[in-house]
Order: C-alpha cells, then sequence, then structure tokens
C-alpha cells in the first residue's frame, strides 16, 4: 500500500484588505479617495461601513472642493465640505445628503 500524500491547506488570496489592520491602511484609502470624483466617492462609500465612515471624512470632501470648484486654500473656514460639493454638483455627480 502506498503512502497517501497530506493535503496542504489551500491559501486564500481573498481576504479583505482591513484583515490585519494597520494605521497606514486607512491613509492609503484616503489618498486613493482624493482621486475620485463625487459620485465615486458615494459608490465606494456605499460598499460597507469601513467605507462610509472614511469617505464621510471632512478632509476628502475637502480636497475634492478645492481641486473640483477650483478655489484657493482657505485659512480659516467653518464650511460643511460635503454639502458644499453637493450643492455643487449634487445633480451631476450623483452626490446626495
Amino acid at each position: 500500500m502506498g503512502k497517501r500524500m497530506r493535503r496542504e491547506k489551500s491559501i486564500c488570496c481573498c481576504k479583505s484588505p482591513l484583515a490585519g489592520f494597520s494605521w497606514y491602511v486607512e491613509d492609503i484609502w484616503t489618498e486613493i479617495a482624493k482621486h475620485l470624483d463625487g459620485k465615486s466617492l458615494v459608490m465606494l462609500g456605499t460598499t460597507n461601513k469601513w467605507f462610509h465612515c472614511l469617505i464621510m471624512e471632512d478632509s476628502i470632501w475637502k480636497f475634492a472642493c478645492l481641486r473640483d470648484l477650483q478655489l484657493p486654500e482657505p485659512q480659516h473656514t467653518f464650511l460643511n465640505w460635503i454639502k458644499l460639493y453637493a450643492s455643487a454638483f449634487g445633480n451631476e455627480q450623483g452626490v446626495k445628503l
């Protein structure tokens, strides 16, 4: 009788990018989000709770407003950037509050 070969555990390559969280993960996704338009940001935010929390960060919408509205960097502001973006591009980009 021949020896049976032991079956090795398969390697799953479908792990969540958030498994084994690192402090740099959020920074990477924040940088990626800075290159997305409003509609893409909203779509990314609907994928799960973690992305929703990330996309609701004011800094992401501030960057989008300054980029898309071509505004200079304000020194002091009390704006709600997502509301400003939605009022400017809401119908075009599909951004809804």
